[in-house]
């Protein structure tokens, strides 16, 4: 095992189960990486990527041939889009190269005014997007009352 955090946390998980499969140990370690990520956030981002309360959530492997792996997430702060991408070699060799992981966050304004949508558009299928959509619209209609 490598002497990184990532890696580390990877190689626990490969040693905890044998039958841990390549695409866990790497969403596992994206995961880990992603949370990281979120430290060097704004203010607003970080509150909003760390809070605790989930309205919404969507969690699904991207359009196919993808293999990546992608999270919608709507709570009491904003909405929060993560994707890890796997790299197909890294599911048949474990010493390929790592996948790597990307997460946004937005307002739920941010979000209504199409911030993050071409990205979901291009992972998912449109009624998800659009189901998502009335949700923060909901939301947001209901806190103006």
């Amino acid at each position: 095992c490598g002497s990184g955090d990532t890696q580390y946390i990877s190689c626990d998980v490969m040693k905890s189960s044998r039958t841990t499969s390549n695409l866990e140990v790497g969403v596992t370690s994206l995961i880990m990486s992603s949370q990281a990520k979120a430290k060097s956030l704004s203010d607003t981002h970080r509150r909003i990527a760390n809070a605790k309360t989930v309205l919404k959530e969507h969690s699904a492997q991207a359009r196919a041939p993808s293999k990546s792996w992608c999270s919608l997430t709507v709570n009491e702060e904003g909405v929060v889009w993560r994707v890890w991408v796997i790299k197909p070699q890294s599911l048949r060799n474990s010493h390929a190269a790592a996948s790597h992981a990307h997460e946004d966050v937005a307002t739920y304004q941010e979000f209504i005014d199409g911030d993050l949508q071409g990205d979901i558009g291009s992972h998912w299928d449109v009624a998800i997007l659009e189901d998502f959509e009335a949700a923060v619209k909901e939301i947001v209609e209901s806190a103006k009352r």
